[in-house]
């Protein structure tokens, strides 16, 4: 069938794969959300065990695994992308918050922007972020002179 030149045929094998690979990763998706709804409406901690169970199950049917070593479970909050969730809430890992405290007072542009990247992944914390930042966020500004 694909005898022909790699150059021509080779792009289109590897849309139809990519195509191919998307619909089942998206019905393997769709499944585990399906599971993921159920989950959240455990009534005790043996129902929920079960149903951890059964989405254990379909990760496996569907060959995915799980690190052990990167997974919490029966814990109350999980620290996640810099975040600590848990009961209803997020709010910012206290390690971060301590980095941005103790950094240095920037002396360059580019030092002032690495800051304010630092300070910005946390903005939905601050009421006001960005007209408390206006002022650095304009030093940035090759236009404005660097004090």
């Amino acid at each position: 069938m694909f005898a022909g030149n790699y150059r021509r045929t080779g792009p289109m094998v590897n849309l139809f794969l990519v195509w191919y690979l998307k619909g089942i990763l998206l019905a393997i998706l769709q499944n585990v959300l399906e599971t993921m709804e159920t989950l959240q409406t455990f009534h005790n901690w043996e129902d929920h065990v079960t149903r951890l169970r059964s989405l254990f199950s379909c990760l496996g049917e569907s060959g995915f695994t799980i690190n052990l070593a990167k997974s919490t479970f029966g814990s109350a909050t999980v620290t996640y992308l810099g975040h600590v969730v848990g009961q209803g809430r997020a709010w910012p890992k206290q390690a971060n918050i301590e980095a941005i405290l103790e950094y240095p007072a920037p002396t360059t542009r580019r030092s002032l922007m690495r800051f304010l990247g630092m300070a910005g992944f946390y903005r939905r914390f601050c009421s006001n972020f960005s007209a408390i930042a206006a002022p650095l966020t304009d030093l940035t500004s090759s236009k404005c002179p660097f004090r």
